[in-house]
Formats: C-alpha cells, structure tokens, sequence
C-alpha cells in the first residue's frame, strides 16, 4: 500500500512545447485516497514579468547562499583572531552598557575598550605574523604573549577606572541624601571634607595606583606633608568651580611635579604689586614684546610654532608669595574667579579639554594665563595621563 500510494501521489508533467509556444504550464495532479483515484488538472499561463521576477529570485537565491556561507565563516574566523569565544555577547555589552553606569560614566566615545583594543591588536599583527587557515584561505593571526598581558593590563585598568567612578558616585548620592540637599555646594563644609576625603582616596588607590606613575609624580600627588592636593582641588571644585583635572596639571606643570616651589607659589601667580624677590621664569614673546621688555629678559633665542616665529626668554619677574600650600590653591581660585580675563574658562562647564585649550596664550586663541603656545597641549597630556579628569563632576 505505502509504494503504491509513493509511486502514484503527486506524479507532475508539464508540457515543454505549450511552454515554448503559448507560455502555458499544465500540471496534472492525481490522488489516491482509499479504493478511489483522482485526477485534476491544473493550468496557467506565465506573465512576462513573472519570468523575470522569478529569474531575479533564483539568481539572488544563489548569490545570498555564496555569500552568506563565506561570511558566516569570516565571522567565524575574526572572533578566533581576536580570542573572543562568544563574541554577541560581548558586542551586546559594548553597545549598551548597564543603566547603573549610565549616568555616572562621562560620556565619550570608548575607542580604548577592551574588545576594540584586542580588534586593534590582531589588525596590528597583520603584518608581523600571519598564517593561512588551509579550509577557508583566511589569515590567522598569532599574538605574542606580550600582546595579550598589555591587553589584560588595559582590562584592569579600565575596570578600576570604572569602580573609581561607580563609588565615587555613590559617596555625592549619600551625602547628598542624607543631608537633604540637591546641590554639593549646599554641604556644610565638614560633610562635604569628609566625603572628599574618601574620594581622594579612591582614586590614589583605584586610579593612580594602578598607573604606573614614575615615583616624583606619585609622591606629587599623595603627598600630605604640605597639602593634601587632590582633597583640596575637589573643595575648590565645589566652591569655585575650577575644574579639579585643571588646576592640579597646573600645579603640576607651573612646579615640575613639586620640584620648584617658590614662597608656596603653586601656580605662577605674579605679583602686580611687584615686591619681595625676583624669580627666575621662561616667557614667549613676539619680536615686539621681546623688544619692550628687555628689562626683564635674561636670554632669548627663537621659537617657531605652526609657522610663527616667536621668543623663548628667560626672564625675572615678580611673583606672588603665599604664607602656605593652601593659600596658593585659594588664590589661584580667587585669581581666575575674580579676573574678567578668564571669565570665558567658566562658560566651558567641566570639560578639561575645553579650558586647558582656552587658558592659554592669547597667540594660540586662549585667555592668556600663560604666554607658551604649548601650554594647553601640555595640561591636556598630564591631565590624560593620570586621568585626573575623573576627578571633575
């Protein structure tokens, strides 16, 4: 019964020559249901456009099989490259990242990932190392033992960064919770002390800790002997609104990481009033400058930046002179607070690229707070270098 009913069910003939000349398919269908046989016949004629649309079907069939079959394994493939076993999930964590960190993680775009760094590394690695993999004809790439423990430092690096920011954020929410206020600005100063204290904290433990900072900028930084930085750059943040980020590179860059330290002048404040000592400080000036103020200047020989031909001068000066660390750090808060000049640094927010480019030489666009025309570049590179903009909220 079941070969009977196979040979017999659904027999199909089409009559090529109706095709060829009337454009006319007939397909006699037959059925065998229990002891009685039916025989339909079925027929239509075909369409110019239904030949031309079926054509374009049957050939984008096959192109898509092709082509799908050798993506599927080029995928396949580039996930080995980059050592990556589940590689959706990991694209779906790149993408979107947890509604906690959201809100709290600045906003930029995260070319330094882990998964793109490991991307980066197996391009990188095109041209040291390749081999063929004998099935699909596609390079494999070796990495070196080096390669991958440079990307578990990076790993580690941002996962500390990340805690850093996760926690600190949870220290401003539980202040300002329980203090029932909106603002940090609103704190008593003890409880706002006391929180960035452990903030403070934090990022020397979480952050620069795991930096590799060379031993001067490390002691620069953590150092309590004079002044407990970091905690007074995040006060001063609060109640001036100088970016934290800013004014430690400054410190920073205007002392060579302590290193010279005048009458506690941390940030090269001269003296209007020009009394006490002269010090010793390099100036940029134009040919016209230079000629006005050849009272001060020691030496002078030239420097040339994008095309303009300018002065580095060693120069004595004036400078400001402070009973203490900490009054220097006021002042340079009342100094940019209290000076028209630099009243466009504060319509930038808290983004350290924006007043580390607009604080400079006026020649260079800025404010003129310094006369080098590599002054913003150079605040931008400390600040990159020990992410102090983590700092800035």
């Amino acid at each position: 019964m079941k070969t009977n009913f196979t040979n017999r069910f659904l027999p199909i003939s089409i009559n090529l020559e109706k095709i060829r000349n009337n454009r006319h398919i007939q397909i006699p269908i037959k059925i065998l249901i229990g002891e009685k046989y039916f025989e339909y016949n079925i027929s239509f004629i075909i369409q110019n456009y239904m030949l031309v649309l079926a054509t374009i079907f049957l050939v984008a069939v096959a192109l898509y099989g092709s082509w799908g079959d050798r993506q599927s394994t080029y995928i396949k493939n580039l996930w080995v490259q980059v050592g990556q076993e589940v590689p959706f999930e990991l694209w779906k964590m790149e993408e979107a990242p947890l509604m906690a960190s959201a809100s709290i993680f600045p906003s930029t775009e995260n070319t330094n990932s882990p998964t793109l760094e490991l991307m980066k590394l197996a391009s990188h690695n095109v041209d040291k190392k390749k081999d063929k993999d004998t099935k699909n004809g596609l390079p494999i790439f070796v990495h070196s033992v080096a390669d991958y423990d440079n990307l578990a430092n990076l790993a580690k690096s941002e996962n500390t960064m990340e805690e850093f920011m996760i926690q600190k954020q949870i220290h401003i929410t539980k202040a300002l919770i329980q203090n029932k206020v909106s603002r940090l600005d609103q704190l008593e100063d003890s409880v706002l002390l006391e929180m960035n204290k452990n903030i403070s904290r934090l990022f020397m433990s979480l952050v620069l800790q795991n930096l590799n900072a060379p031993p001067h900028v490390w002691s620069y930084f953590t150092d309590t002997v004079h002044l407990r930085k970091i905690e007074t750059a995040l006060m001063e943040q609060v109640k001036y609104n100088v970016p934290v980020s800013i004014k430690l590179a400054q410190s920073a860059l205007e002392t060579a990481y302590g290193s010279r330290v005048i009458h506690n002048n941390y940030f090269g404040i001269k003296d209007k009033n020009k009394s006490g000592n002269k010090t010793i400080t390099t100036e940029y000036f134009t040919a016209e400058e230079a000629s006005m103020n050849q009272d001060i200047i020691l030496t002078q020989k030239p420097f040339i930046k994008n095309g303009n031909v300018l002065y580095e001068c060693k120069v004595q000066d004036y400078f400001t002179q402070y009973r203490s660390a900490w009054e220097s750090f006021r002042g340079h808060s009342e100094f940019l607070v209290n000076n028209k000049r630099y009243a466009p640094l504060f319509t930038k927010g808290k983004n350290y690229e924006d007043w580390a480019d607009k604080i400079g030489s006026e020649r260079t666009g800025g404010v003129g707070y310094a006369t080098s025309p590599l002054y913003g570049e150079l605040l931008k590179k400390i600040i990159k270098r020990y992410q102090l903009h983590l700092l800035d909220h």
